[in-house]
């Protein structure tokens, strides 16, 4: 083959090993969520970073990450008929921001291709380390992005295992981060496997597989353990009777004051059955009945009409938690706030981490007019406590995420911290009807329920409401979207299909033991593996600075050659 070919044929397999490494990861999320798919798809990139170059790692990671983000939030692309905003607009926020998580993948990929020049040639203690290496590396990007600029923490690679029984339970010892850390240690040890017989000087030759070997007897570990973890958190019952209000009002007519009566009825309407199929259950109320994200079109802090109706509808159906706007001077807050029988607002949670470029722009306090180029066309502020909600009558004790919180595992272990056996989601995720985010934001829910091994409830306006025990199981979950269209925005408020449900929730009693994750957070793995990859990186920029440094190939000399 001639110097031209060889190059033609060797960045023709690079980018078809990178666009097969993206999709594979892309496919372990919604909406196809195939949960075997992240287990080898890293294994074509890894072996890119074990031929090439680190800068050409670098770029083949960033084409695969490209891939994988860009179809994970194509779901952006919605905003445009429920924000009304510009196609351009949205796209290029779509592109500009998967492009940002792909630079993680990009920087991943040049990580691991200088630890294995670093190393040197294909070796067992070489392999066995990176084995173990290389996910730290994984670990440790993933974290920094989910911290860094705000954080952006959306699927993480642990979060395809969401819907994985056995591999899921891992998170109560390190967070979502350490079952990507576990994926990463199995697509490690099949890749340096793959790697060995893509070199023809070991063809006939036997040598055990230890790297192999090791990813497997980790893979087999997590999985018996748990099944067992799984089986020990099932509740299936309980002691606190819960309803969920899910009234599927589009976003588009969800301010609109022509549909403000139709949503208030539906709202009224939709609790009055869920009290009634307590009543025919239980023989009870609900010991709470919850709302979506600002699913109120009245002030509850001003309006004092809308106060009495609320507080008849909490009087004859139960205590309400809902969603609404609070306003308080310059302060206006997405807020939740619980409303007891006797009609008094017992507690209220003012939402601490605000969407950027959303319901806040940067710097919008000290400009104004930036303002009125949020999608919200208003600046939120955000809250600066961690409530904890007594429910009304017990001694149960939970907390409120709104929106995208529950995606920032911090949050969450810091209201079971506090004291919270129960934690409660209330979205409004009717931005992205007919769309995957629904599923990926419950997923990233289930999550947060491993890690502290507590019981939670979604309520979303349209989307994903439903019931999650603290293993993980989803049951009564309800997906309430239009059938008009792939996005499922067109159509008047009629189109909908609005859901009401109850179910038994049964919280950990206050003194119940902390979970290792709640206890010591992301100290535990997250955290270090961050510092150990920028102390790496930072060593790698040096080495590569070098003059005198140069790389050959590790392990397959036969098909590369040299590595500069």
């Amino acid at each position: 083959m001639t110097p031209a070919g060889h190059n033609l044929f060797r960045w023709s397999a690079c980018l078809v090993a990178s666009v097969v490494s993206g999709l594979s990861i892309a496919a372990g999320f919604a909406p196809w969520e195939h949960v075997a798919a992240p287990w080898a798809g890293f294994v074509p990139l890894l072996l890119i970073a074990l031929l090439r170059s680190p800068r050409e790692a670098f770029g083949w990671g960033m084409l695969s990450g490209a891939i994988t983000w860009l179809i994970g939030l194509f779901w952006l692309t919605a905003l445009h008929q429920t924000a009304g905003l510009p196609l351009a607009v949205i796209g290029l926020g779509w592109v500009a921001l998967s492009l940002y998580c792909a630079l993680y993948t990009g920087l991943f990929a040049w990580a691991v291709s200088h630890w294995l020049a670093w190393t040197g040639s294909d070796r067992l203690a070489r392999n066995v380390a990176s084995v173990l290496v290389i996910p730290v590396f994984w670990v440790g990007l993933e974290y920094a992005r989910s911290a860094l600029f705000t954080g952006f923490p959306w699927n993480p690679l642990g979060a395809s295992q969401a819907q994985n029984p056995a591999i899921s339970q891992a998170a109560e010892w390190g967070g979502v981060y350490l079952v990507s850390g576990l994926l990463m240690v199995v697509n490690t040890a099949v890749a340096f496997t793959a790697a060995r017989y893509l070199d023809w000087r070991h063809i006939g030759k036997y040598r055990p597989h230890v790297e192999l070997f090791v990813g497997l007897s980790v893979m087999a570990a997590c999985t018996v353990s748990g099944r067992s973890r799984f089986q020990q958190y099932g509740t299936m019952g309980g002691n606190v009777l819960v309803g969920v209000v899910q009234p599927a009002v589009p976003q588009n007519v969800k301010w609109d004051a022509d549909y403000a009566t139709e949503v208030q009825d539906r709202l009224t309407k939709l609790t009055f059955e869920a009290a009634g199929t307590a009543q025919v259950l239980m023989n009870k109320r609900p010991d709470l009945v919850i709302w979506p994200e600002t699913s109120t079109t009245g002030d509850l802090t001003v309006d004092g009409e809308y106060r009495s109706m609320i507080s008849g509808l909490a009087s004859d159906c139960g205590p309400l938690l809902l969603g609404a706007l609070y306003e308080a001077g310059d302060i206006m807050a997405n807020s939740s706030f619980l409303i007891a029988t006797n009609g008094s607002e017992m507690a209220r949670y003012d939402k601490q981490h605000l969407v950027p470029f959303g319901e806040f722009l940067p710097l919008d306090k000290q400009f104004p007019v930036l303002q009125k180029m949020s999608p919200l066309g208003i600046s939120l502020t955000p809250g600066r406590e961690a409530t904890v909600f007594a429910l009304p009558g017990t001694d149960v004790r939970f907390s409120v995420t709104i929106c995208f919180e529950d995606i920032f595992p911090g949050l969450s272990r810091e209201f079971v911290k506090r004291g919270s056996r129960l934690l409660i989601n209330q979205s409004n995720d009717a931005w992205f009807d007919g769309t995957a985010q629904h599923r990926q934001h419950l997923n990233l829910s289930i999550m947060r329920c491993i890690e502290n091994r507590v019981p939670g409830v979604r309520v979303s306006n349209s989307g994903a409401s439903g019931f999650i025990e603290p293993n993980g199981r989803v049951y009564h979950t309800g997906l309430a979207v239009s059938d008009k269209g792939w996005l499922g925005v067109s159509g008047p408020l009629a189109d909908r299909k609005p859901l009401s449900d109850v179910s038994l929730v049964e919280p950990p009693p206050p003194g119940m033991a902390l979970t290792c994750y709640t206890r010591f957070g992301d100290w535990v793995l997250a955290i270090p593996c961050a510092g150990i990859v920028a102390v790496w990186m930072g060593i790698a920029w040096w080495r590569a600075r070098r003059p005198s440094v140069s790389g050959r190939s590790v392990g397959i000399d036969s098909i590369e050659g040299d590595r500069t």
